[in-house]
């Protein structure tokens, strides 16, 4: 059978020209990630894309299909529409599920079919339509087409939620930081009589007024200085010689949303001797330094980091003790759409030089209160590292359970009582 006998390609969705509906780029998808939903409203120009909720968009033009630009929309009551770059798939009642459908469009089997047929001059390549639509291959039965989907979206459903724990860690840890560092909450509380609401031994390390300074009011001896004068390494990494093995090099794609992706990493030869400062440590912090859309983006290595490189797109920053550099991690973190402004150069060529990073400000505590605060910042890293090594796992078995399942090598024994058994 044809792909297109069991999937709706780009179905008629009744839009009205000039309504405002939800909106989705291809910048929104994110590679290998199950859903992707609208940031934003924008009024229909009646081209592009449309689609509904539960929909697979596919990304068809180089490189953003190699790269694994597949997602389901899950999206509003409303029509939705998007990018002219994205194939839409739909499931057809009765003879297709639309998980499914998603889960079969990641399958090595169909990416690869997708890809060694796109056409078009280099660097603008695309997949026909047609292509997709005529793919020869097999769909199992409805209730099969299910199970899978089941099986693979409980894995998905997991990753998901440890992402969200971990973006509820990560909010937490910048709100603290904030409130401690940035806005001097329990100073405020301390100079007017109010409890600061943290344990005494906390509290107790905080000073109880605020002082002019240079730069504003800051707590009584506090010292405001510049990143040039607390850290001890401030530069680019590597410029790699790229191997399917060996050390791995994070670049400006691993950078994304406060977290490190070393899925998305490359690997360098071990031949190549580098300075012993360029391996990643603990709490360093990673920034973009280059390019338009992600200069600036800010993440904290943790453990599972530790002896990666980056590549010369991105800067690290140290502190000149650990708990100096989780402040100023946290720091750092907070200020993404400031750094993003300190690049300087040409359209497209945006970069962020070691001297403006250097001169950024800071206002450093007492080394008891960076020393607390790094042992508090660090349970909360911790945990993320741990929520990533689980999904990390999740993701290789799902993995590698979706070619097998999708191809029929491993089958789903009654998938109809499997269901009910499941509560599907």
């Amino acid at each position: 059978m044809r792909f297109g006998d069991f999937v709706d390609l780009n179905p008629k969705v009744k839009m009205t020209k000039g309504e405002r509906y939800a909106f989705v780029e291809m910048k929104d998808l994110e590679p290998w990630v199950r859903t992707v939903s609208s940031k934003y409203n924008k009024e229909f120009s009646g081209s592009g894309s449309k689609f509904e909720s539960g929909d697979t968009l596919l990304a068809r033009v180089t490189p953003c299909l190699e790269n694994g630009k597949t997602s389901q929309f899950n999206g509003h009551s409303l029509p939705a529409w998007g990018s002219t770059e994205f194939i839409v798939l739909r499931a057809i009642p009765e003879k297709s599920d639309k998980s499914f459908i998603y889960y079969f469009s990641r399958s090595p089997g169909f990416r690869s079919y997708a890809i060694q047929n796109m056409v078009g001059s280099s660097g603008r390549q695309r997949v026909p339509n047609d292509a997709i639509k005529t793919y020869e291959c097999e769909f199992p039965p409805i209730f099969d087409q299910k199970a899978i989907a089941h099986i693979l979206g409980t894995l998905d459903d997991k990753i998901e939620l440890n992402q969200k724990m971990n973006q509820t860690l990560e909010e937490i840890a910048k709100a603290i930081f904030k409130s401690w560092f940035v806005d001097f909450d329990p100073v405020r509380a301390k100079a007017d009589g109010r409890p600061t609401g943290l344990p005494s031994e906390i509290s107790d390390l905080f000073p109880d007024e605020l002082v002019d300074s240079e730069i504003g009011e800051i707590p009584e001896a506090w010292q405001p200085t510049t990143l040039s004068n607390v850290t001890s390494v401030i530069g680019r990494g590597v410029t790699p010689k790229y191997s399917d093995e060996g050390v791995t090099i994070l670049n400006q794609k691993c950078i994304r949303n406060g977290s490190i992706s070393p899925n998305l990493a490359r690997s360098t030869s071990t031949d190549k001797k580098y300075k012993k400062e360029k391996f990643l440590k603990k709490y360093d912090c990673v920034i973009n330094s280059t390019g338009v859309g992600t200069l600036g983006r800010v993440a904290i290595c943790d453990s599972s980091h530790l002896g990666m490189l980056c590549d010369s797109h991105v800067s690290i920053v140290r502190g000149v003790t650990p708990e100096m550099s989780i402040f100023l991690s946290m720091h750092l973190s907070l200020m993404e759409r400031e750094i993003e402004n300190l690049g300087h150069g040409s359209t497209g060529q945006i970069e962020l030089s070691r001297t403006a990073i250097g001169d950024i400000g800071v206002t450093i505590p007492s080394t008891e209160l960076l020393k607390k605060t790094e042992s508090l910042l660090s349970s909360f890293i911790e945990r993320r590292r741990l929520n990533d090594l689980e999904s990390e796992t999740l993701s290789e078995l799902r993995d590698a359970l979706l070619p097998k399942l999708i191809s029929g090598e491993l089958r789903i024994p009654d998938a109809e009582k499997f269901l009910e058994e499941a509560g599907v």
